[in-house]
């Protein structure tokens, strides 16, 4: 796949990436809830990203792959579905086309695989065939981990978004 970098392969460790299908359902799940757990800890940022994104849950993850403009990854060790990525490509203006990544998590104690890489990499790659000119996603503040993947991959900070709540 293009747009991660390359890492040596490890023989004994069968490793995989491939899109979603209605089987992952309780793996996706499983992992959205734990994505979610991670980002309530988080004190810059979470408890506000947790309001503005509603947990899709089994009937909203069904959705999303079925939807055309969606696409969804799981990766993987030995058949055992350890992380996501997940993304959307919707127009911007009347020619330009984005994906926005919606979600991207490895379970925490498989980490330093370079899972998240791969996955990334799988959501760059199926955003350049759906036309996509760009891709952009999100992440909180002090969320070293995932904003180092996103710039292993190229990705890079064009914008923050400050605020102060007033009550």
């Amino acid at each position: 796949m293009s747009g991660g970098c390359e890492r040596p392969t490890r023989p004994d460790v069968d490793e995989f990436v491939r899109p979603a299908t209605v089987h992952d359902l309780p793996e996706l799940g499983v992992l959205e809830r734990s994505y979610r757990l991670a980002i309530s800890s988080t004190p810059r940022g979470g408890a506000q990203w947790l309001r503005d994104a509603p947990e899709l849950g089994d009937t909203g993850w069904s959705e999303r792959l079925n939807d055309p403009n969606a696409a969804t990854y799981v990766a993987g060790v030995d058949g055992v579905v350890l992380g996501y990525a997940s993304m959307t490509v919707a127009q911007r203006g009347q020619s330009d086309a984005v994906a926005v990544v919606d979600g991207i998590f490895v379970d925490e104690g498989a980490r330093e695989l370079g899972l998240g890489d791969s996955l990334l990499a799988a959501l760059i790659e199926s955003a350049t065939l759906s036309g996509a000119s760009e891709i952009e996603s999100n992440t909180l503040p002090g969320d070293r981990d995932t904003k180092n993947l996103y710039e292993r991959a190229g990705l890079v900070a064009r914008l923050l978004t400050v605020s102060k709540p007033l009550t």
